[in-house]
């Protein structure tokens, strides 16, 4: 596994791009990085079920209005490829992996969606982001899971190949996935463990804090300070017990993940610090298409 420094100079503005891996329910990788570098503006444009389309086009965005320059630190967090994403009606719709969601009809899937058209167009976007940033910014690319992750597929595994060959220069620049350094790809083994750590019946395929702090330490060089690791371990903390209360309240109806939505409203219940999210991101430019 190889590994970069994280910043070649302080950092006055952070911008992280993603989707639930990047922002989520609780703090990910991209609130770390907000609490490492307090006087830095922080933007996270991650946004949960974003595809690789849309978070090109957010990078797009942002690049023409903030004009990202070399004291600033970017970091782009590439999804699952098998994603849809389309803007109509003034809004973004992100259906997460369009084979296990229902927001697409199967039909449109059958006609219309293809495995390795995706990794065509997914790739050219890749290398499109990364030849317009890495001269320009503090430039690190990421991705939730492998571009070649095994899959049912197999008949696509050689042309996938091909092509990553193709495009081997741009995706030899993304840091290895997040399932594969925290899990080596295995989630069941991460389910076992988190059913000890937090609760028998919790069951969410996302990183907790503590995981997404790993991750970071396993992919860049960095001196971390103090004040970051003593929030982290508090944000573990109240992040464990939050989910012990969301497991014992019923506030987990999906097989994978925490139901997002029910468990917002519970913790405005509570009424507590969400020290979790360790730091909030600044609210970006309103000319920004991303919602």
């Amino acid at each position: 596994m190889w590994m970069q420094p994280l910043i070649q100079k302080e950092p006055k503005r952070i911008f992280t791009f993603g989707c639930s891996f990047t922002k989520y329910l609780w703090g990910t990788w991209a609130n770390i990085l907000g609490a490492e570098f307090p006087q830095a503006k922080f933007y996270n444009l991650g946004r949960p079920s974003a595809g690789n389309q849309y978070i090109h086009n957010v990078i797009m965005q942002v690049d023409n209005i903030y004009n990202f320059c070399s004291s600033d630190l970017v970091i782009v967090q590439w999804s699952n490829v098998y994603r849809e994403d389309r803007y109509f009606e003034d809004a973004w719709r992100n259906s997460g992996n369009i084979f296990f969601e229902n927001y697409y009809p199967k039909k449109f899937v059958e006609d219309y969606f293809d495995m390795y058209g995706a990794y065509v167009r997914d790739f050219a976007l890749i290398k499109s982001a990364w030849c317009g940033l890495k001269d320009k910014t503090q430039v690190h690319m990421i991705k939730m899971k492998d571009f070649d992750h095994p899959s049912p597929y197999k008949e696509l595994q050689q042309q996938i190949l091909d092509l990553s060959e193709l495009y081997a220069p741009t995706l030899d620049a993304v840091h290895p996935s997040i399932m594969k350094t925290l899990w080596n790809n295995d989630l069941d083994s991460k389910f076992e463990r988190d059913e000890k750590l937090v609760h028998p019946l919790y069951k969410d395929g996302h990183p907790s804090p503590a995981e997404h702090f790993d991750y970071l330490k396993k992919t860049f060089t960095h001196d971390w300070s103090e004040a970051t690791q003593l929030a982290l371990d508090v944000a573990q903390h109240q992040w464990i017990e939050l989910m012990r209360l969301a497991c014992d309240s019923g506030y987990k109806t999906r097989e994978t993940n925490i139901d997002g939505y029910r468990f917002n409203e519970y913790l405005q219940t509570l009424k507590i610090n969400n020290k979790h999210f360790l730091r909030g991101s600044d609210e970006p430019d309103e000319r920004l298409h991303r919602q």
